[in-house]
């Protein structure tokens, strides 16, 4: 009796845990998916036609704070992209492959890009980037 008293509340235990632990949820809206986490989006993917395209500030009410690692890899059709002021992170390869991309607004909000952030954007031929990046700027931005 007791070994089952003991498996029951460890079971239980380790529920309790599973569900307190914060997450970052997989979401959909519009073209866009996305994970919220502690309040926060990051933007993970992308699959609009593309064109000229303003990023959302907010998704269901939470501020769009992050471009994901790969979130708009190998969007071709994309021409222009507009970050808002809520974004303070840019993933590695975020724009990777992006070869119709000729130009990237880059607010003052971002702090980090992460490396070969718009490696292969080959229609770029500059990005301004703005004096708060604190990350390694150099690796950012090579032909493919």
């Amino acid at each position: 009796m007791k070994t089952t008293s003991k498996h029951l509340a460890r079971s239980l235990f380790c529920v309790c845990l599973l569900f307190a632990a914060p997450r970052a949820w997989a979401l959909t809206s519009g073209d866009y998916s996305y994970t919220v986490a502690s309040g926060a989006v990051t933007l993970t993917g992308y699959t609009g036609a593309g064109g000229a395209l303003s990023l959302p500030s907010t998704i269901d009410g939470n501020p769009v704070t992050s471009i994901g690692t790969n979130a708009f890899r190998s969007c071709n059709g994309l021409t222009s992209v507009t970050i808002p002021s809520s974004v303070t992170s840019i993933g590695a390869s975020a724009f990777y492959g992006c070869s119709g991309l000729t130009s990237v607004t880059i607010p003052s909000s971002v702090t980090s890009i992460g490396t070969q952030a718009f490696y292969g954007c080959t229609g770029l031929t500059s990005v301004a980037i703005p004096s708060s990046v604190t990350s390694d700027v150099i690796p950012l931005i090579r032909a493919a």
